[in-house]
């Protein structure tokens, strides 16, 4: 049978070119009062190391919601807390408190239907004691400052770099210790148009020895899916790649997406990334706030 193609009027033409744009993996169409509401669950065993050290739960609450459009609000906090050291009992808690203010940059977007984009991301992050380990005499509040490059390759991939310095309290000393960070983040969709719910999400994150804490490097790894109801869930995998980190790691997330005038949500707010961010003090440490 012999088929005949349909042309689409311009307008047309222009409203699926936007359409498939705007299905782009971590597409920055966001807009004002898009936000994020977010529950997870971590866990991690012990660290391959000769002494015992703890096995750690976590519950994580986070928020996150576009003010200006290109201007990121967040925060978290920890529910509970629980770690368990072989030879002793388990202990329960409340966690550490985190605030988020995050800026977007379009540098550059090749203009193709689907087109690629680079953004750049200036990042700062605040975390509050709230668990009430404040040493007494010397600086407790956390600061992290990131710099991020974000590709938009195609509506299929995904890729970040992120790099930048975490300043945490001195146990015995006054000042901050100073740690680097490095992440590269890299994510995948099922179709190549983009239209899939389901994503699969990686991340590798690494930091020097600093002040006696030993090197670190970790390897997350995941999947997500989104539903028509906005809801996301997410399961994690984490591996240790040195030998001072945990042998593994397991993380589930429930995500919810809205818009605070009731408007139809253009963006997913809190990305993987983002929310790996929140639910960590320093990159990679599931639960290890």
């Amino acid at each position: 049978m012999k088929t005949r193609a349909t042309k689409l009027s311009r307008p047309e033409t222009l409203f699926a070119a936007i359409a498939i744009s705007c299905s782009a993996i971590g597409a920055n169409a966001q807009q004002v009062g898009d936000f994020n509401v977010a529950y997870g669950y971590s866990a991690t065993s012990q660290a391959r190391t000769a002494a015992p050290t703890p096995e750690a739960m976590a519950g994580t609450a986070s928020f996150g919601v576009f003010l200006p459009a290109s201007f990121l609000v967040a925060g978290s906090t920890q529910t509970f807390t629980s770690t368990h050291t072989p030879g002793s009992s388990r202990t329960w808690g409340y966690g550490v408190t985190k605030f988020e203010a995050n800026h977007d940059w379009l540098l550059r977007k090749w203009e193709t239907v689907g087109s690629r984009s680079l953004h750049f991301q200036a990042d700062y992050t605040l975390t509050l004691p709230t668990d009430g380990n404040e040493p007494p005499g010397v600086e407790h509040y956390g600061h992290q400052f990131l710099a991020m490059l974000d590709y938009f390759h195609s509506p299929q991939n995904y890729f970040e770099i992120d790099g930048g310095d975490f300043l945490g309290a001195r146990t015995a000393a006054p000042g901050y210790k100073q740690t680097a960070l490095l992440s590269l983040i890299a994510q995948h969709n099922l179709r190549a148009d983009g239209n899939s719910g389901t994503n699969f999400d990686f991340e590798l994150d690494a930091s020097p020895s600093s002040e006696g804490a030993p090197a670190s490097a970790m390897l997350t790894a995941g999947a997500e899916h989104t539903f028509r109801s906005k809801i996301t869930l997410t399961a994690l995998a984490l591996v240790g790649l040195t030998a001072n980190d945990p042998a593994v790691g397991v993380s589930l997330r429930i995500k919810f997406t809205g818009n605070l005038s009731g408007k139809h949500a253009a963006a997913r707010v809190l990305t993987f990334s983002e929310l790996h961010r929140l639910e960590n003090t320093r990159f990679g440490k599931i639960g290890r706030f």
